[in-house]
């Protein structure tokens, strides 16, 4: 059996013929969690041959005529929620809002990544982190502000909602 990790990447401006990043192999298994795939184009961004999968509090958006996710080979696709994908293929609901992400940049941390901007819908609605709960793709604290974030990097901005409005 082969266990394969990746999470807390941003994985930005990439071509690939087929798909960007694939398992093949029943007794394979991938586990992707707080991902940033974005600007990439190819057939599929993630795909699952006759192994297994699972993605869990990722964005998926703005890569070029892909599918977010792709089950071949009879594979098997388990979502852990908290994903935000530019079509169906994750969670069963296709997401048109632009998600509001920086540019690709050095936001702290030695790696590039997308910070979530103002307003994103990606800031606090996350699900409980399972495999790195503890730090975000820069090595900053994953949970802040009470909730996670969806994708590589926690935001730097804290929400705040009024309860009423005056007149």
């Amino acid at each position: 059996d082969h266990r394969v990790v990746i999470d807390n990447s941003t994985l930005a401006g990439n071509f690939a013929a087929g798909e960007l990043v694939g398992s093949a192999g029943a007794n394979t298994v991938f586990d992707y969690e707080a991902l940033t795939v974005t600007s990439n184009s190819g057939e599929t961004m993630l795909e699952v041959g006759s192994g297994t999968a699972s993605l869990r509090n990722s964005v998926i958006f703005a890569n070029a005529g892909a599918l977010a996710f792709e089950i071949s080979n009879g594979g098997t696709f388990l979502s852990g929620g908290g994903n935000y994908a530019q079509d169906a293929s994750c969670d069963g609901v296709a997401q048109v809002l632009d998600p509001l992400l920086g540019p690709l940049a050095l936001n702290g941390g030695s790696t590039l990544n997308r910070l979530p901007l103002a307003g994103s819908l990606l800031i606090n609605t996350g699900v409980a982190p399972v495999l790195n709960p503890v730090f975000d793709q820069r090595g900053q604290q994953r949970v802040r502000f009470g909730a996670v974030d969806i994708g590589s990097v926690e935001s730097d901005l804290q929400l705040v909602f009024a309860s009423s409005f005056e007149a």
